[in-house]
């Protein structure tokens, strides 16, 4: 009897690839448009401290978050960039929000997540110009991310349909 964990985990990271395929060839139904004027926005630099799960340490990262809001919407908008050097006090986020603050119409581009009911900042038009624009950052992650769960299911489907030492390779479709 062979073990079984190599065919379960061939099939969970066979559907996590399916949902990766699926945002990858409809990204376009799931993105939201919406218009109006900027009520009010701010950049702030925060601190994110991740601790390590095996060991005492942890790491301190530093984010830049630009929050707004637009007047005919509810919701508040957020953005993070992660800063790499912690002396710099300007970043791309202070660009962004001084093309906010001088915008008189504003058109935001907003991915659905699939999972969550939210939605994810992709590109921000201020007056006719993209001022913020993260679509192909979103577009390699899906791919990057497709192909290595197809690599990691084919690898577990491999590992369960490896012939023992007295049997032929079969392969069961």
């Amino acid at each position: 009897m062979k073990n079984l964990k190599a065919l379960i985990l061939g099939f969970v990271t066979l559907i996590f690839a399916i949902y990766f395929l699926v945002d990858i060839l409809f990204s376009k139904r799931s993105t939201k448009e919406t218009n109006g004027a900027l009520d009010h926005s701010m950049v702030d630099i925060e601190t994110v401290i991740v601790q390590r799960s095996r060991s005492y340490t942890a790491d301190t990262n530093k984010l830049a978050v630009l929050r707004f809001k637009l007047k005919n919407n509810r919701q508040i908008f957020e953005i993070k960039q992660r800063l790499e050097k912690i002396h710099d006090s300007r970043n791309e986020l202070d660009a962004v929000n001084d093309g906010l603050k001088t915008s008189k119409n504003l058109s935001l581009s907003l991915k659905k997540n699939l999972i969550f009911n939210d939605f994810k900042v992709q590109q921000i038009n201020a007056d006719g110009l993209i001022i913020y624009d993260n679509t192909e950052d979103a577009n390699n992650t899906s791919f990057l991310l497709f192909f290595l769960t197809i690599a990691s299911s084919i690898f577990f489907f491999t590992i369960y349909f490896w012939p023992d030492n007295d049997n032929d390779f079969y392969f069961v479709l």
